[in-house]
C-alpha cells in the first residue's frame, strides 16, 4: 500500500532524531551485524566486528566477509515502543493511528494475541536485505530508503543463507515464471500472507520494521486432521512433510505449561479440543518395534547429554557416557551400555512408579493423564484405557503405507513441497507423483536394532513393560 505510513512515524526514524537519542546514535551506538538479518537461520556466523549505523551507510565491509553487504536486525521490547514511536501515548492509539493500523482493521482485535506477536526492527546498507526465506503472515514497513521484493507462492517458498543480491538474481533467471517483484518505498506498507517466500534487496541505506502475526489471529482455526507423534517412532518425517504438502491445514500450536501438537497423546487432543473434534477429523499415528523404539530412545538420549545433562540424570544414562559420549565405543561396547541402561531404568521407574513414563518418554504436559506411562498404547487412548486413533501405521511399512494417510488427508497429494522446477508443467507433474516421505535423520550411530535382541534380561523387560505394544500392534519378538 502506497503512501501508508504516517509523516510523523516518517520523522521518527530520521537521522536527525536517531542521532538526539542515545539508544540509536548512528555514530555512537554499535550493533551486531551479519550477512542475513539471522544467520543462525542458515548456519552463519555475525560478523566479528560490531558496525555503527554511520558504518553501514558507508557500506563498511566485515573483514572475514568481503564484499557481502551487513544487515541488522533486533527484536524491540514492549518498553521501546514509546522510544520508536513516541508520537503514539497509547498501544491502543498505535493500533489505531500508525502505520500498523491494517493489522487490526483486516484481522480484528488482537486482544491476547498481541502477546504473541513477533516485531523486528532493521537496517542496512545498499545491497543489504533478506535473503529468500519464509514465516507466518508479516506486516513491513520501510521508514527510511529503498527496497526491492521478489516474492513466491508458498510451493515454491525457499530457504537460503546466500546474500540477498546473489538470492533475488537466481529467482530473477532460473525461477522467473514462479517469483512477482515490486519496489517498496519509505512510506509504504507490504503485507506478506503466510508461507509466501520472499527476498528483499536494498538501494542505498534502509531502516524498517516488521510484525509476524499468529496464524490462529487471522483466521478461524479449522481442525482437519491430527497426528498423534508417538516420540522415536520416526514421526519428524511426517511433520516435515505435512508442513510442507499442508502449511494452512496442519496445526502447531503450544497450550498449559508443556502442552504441544508436537508430542501430544490422544487422550491430551480430547481435553483440548473436544471429544466432538476429535470424533470429527481425521487421526492417524505411527507405531514402532518396541525394542528398536527403546534402542532408538539411548542413543539419542546419549546425544543429548552435554546440552541437557539433567535430562540424562534423570533418564539414567552412565556417567561415563554422559562425560565422553559413545564415539568411542566399539559396536559390542554400545549394545552392552544400553543392556546396562534398560536395567538401571527399570529399577528407577518400574511399572508401578508414578513415573515409570520416564521408561519410553519426557512428559511433555501428557503425564497428567492417569492413563499415560512408557507404552506406545497409552498414546492412543482415551480417560476409558480404548484406543481411539483412527489410522495406526507401522514405521517399518511407512514408505508403502504414506499414499493411505494421503487418502484421509487431501493436501498431502495436492501440495508442491519441494522446491520447485524450472517449468510449470513440471511442477504439476511433480505433485502428481508419488509421495515421498523425507527421512529427517542420519543413519542411527549404533548397529542394528536387532543385535540388541540376543540378551535375555532385555527381552524380559521390554515384553514386560511393553506388553500392550506387542498384544495391540502385533510386534514379535525378532
Amino acid at each position: 500500500i502506497r503512501d501508508f505510513v504516517p509523516q510523523a512515524e516518517l520523522d521518527a526514524f530520521s537521522k536527525d532524531r536517531w542521532d538526539s537519542t542515545e539508544e540509536y546514535n548512528t555514530h555512537r551506538r554499535a550493533w551486531q551485524v551479519g550477512p542475513t538479518a539471522y544467520p543462525g537461520l542458515t548456519d552463519q556466523e555475525y560478523c566479528k566486528a560490531e558496525f555503527t549505523i554511520e558504518d553501514l551507510e558507508e557500506a563498511k565491509e566485515c573483514e572475514e566477509m568481503p564484499g557481502i553487504p551487513m544487515e541488522v536486525a533486533w527484536h524491540p521490547e514492549e518498553e521501546e515502543f514509546e522510544k520508536l514511536w513516541p508520537m503514539y501515548k497509547t498501544m491502543e492509539d498505535f493500533y489505531k493511528e500508525s502505520g500498523w493500523r491494517n493489522i487490526e482493521s483486516w484481522f480484528g482485535p488482537r486482544g491476547g494475541y498481541g502477546d504473541r506477536f513477533a516485531w523486528q526492527v532493521f537496517f542496512g546498507g545498499d545491497a543489504s536485505g533478506a535473503t529468500l526465506h519464509w514465516h507466518g503472515p508479516a506486516f513491513n514497513n520501510l521508514y527510511v530508503g529503498t527496497k526491492q521484493w521478489r516474492v513466491t507462492p508458498p510451493q515454491y517458498r525457499g530457504l537460503t543463507g546466500m546474500p540477498a543480491r546473489d538470492a533475488q538474481d537466481y529467482l530473477d533467471e532460473v525461477e522467473p515464471d514462479v517469483t512477482l517483484g515490486c519496489v517498496q518505498h519509505a512510506g509504504d506498507l507490504m503485507y506478506i500472507p503466510e508461507y509466501w517466500g520472499h527476498s528483499t534487496l536494498t538501494h542505498a541505506f534502509t531502516i524498517g520494521a516488521a510484525v509476524i502475526v499468529p496464524l490462529d489471529y487471522h483466521r478461524p482455526r479449522e481442525i482437519s486432521f491430527l497426528f498423534v507423534h508417538i516420540n522415536r517412532t520416526g514421526g519428524a518425517s511426517i511433520i516435515k512433510l505435512l508442513r510442507d504438502r499442508c502449511p494452512n491445514e496442519f496445526l502447531e500450536e503450544d497450550w498449559g505449561e508443556e502442552h504441544s501438537t508436537f508430542h501430544t497423546t490422544a487422550e491430551s487432543f480430547i481435553n483440548h479440543y473436544g471429544q466432538d473434534v476429535w470424533d470429527k477429523v481425521h487421526t492417524f499415528t505411527i507405531v514402532r518395534h518396541p525394542l528398536a523404539r527403546q534402542v532408538s530412545n539411548f542413543f539419542q538420549l546419549v546425544g543429548k547429554c552435554k546440552e541437557k545433562s539433567g535430562l540424562c540424570k534423570q533418564r539414567q544414562v552412565p556417567e561415563s557416557i554422559q562425560t565422553n559420549g559413545i564415539d568411542g565405543l566399539t559396536d559390542d561396547e554400545k549394545i552392552n551400555a544400553f543392556h546396562e541402561w534398560l536395567v538401571d531404568m527399570y529399577a528407577a521407574y518400574p511399572p508401578d512408579n508414578p513415573k515409570h513414563y520416564l521408561f519410553g518418554s519426557k512428559a511433555q504436559g501428557n503425564q497428567e493423564n492417569a492413563s499415560f506411562n512408557s507404552t506406545q498404547t497409552s498414546w492412543l487412548v482415551d480417560h476409558n484405557d480404548n484406543i481411539v486413533v483412527k489410522q495406526i501405521l507401522k514405521l517399518e511399512e511407512i514408505d508403502d503405507k504414506i499414499e493411505e494417510i494421503a487418502n484421509s488427508i487431501p493436501c498431502l497429494a495436492n501440495g508442491a513441497g519441494e522446491p520447485a522446477s524450472n517449468s510449470r508443467s513440471k511442477a504439476i507433474e511433480d505433485q502428481k507423483a508419488k509421495i515421498q516421505l523425507p527421512h529427517e535423520h542420519e543413519a542411527p550411530p549404533y548397529p542394528d536394532w536387532k543385535r540388541f535382541a540376543l540378551n535375555e534380561k532385555t527381552r524380559s523387560i521390554i515384553e514386560e513393560v511393553y506388553a500392550a505394544d506387542f498384544r495391540n500392534f502385533g510386534y514379535k519378538w525378532p
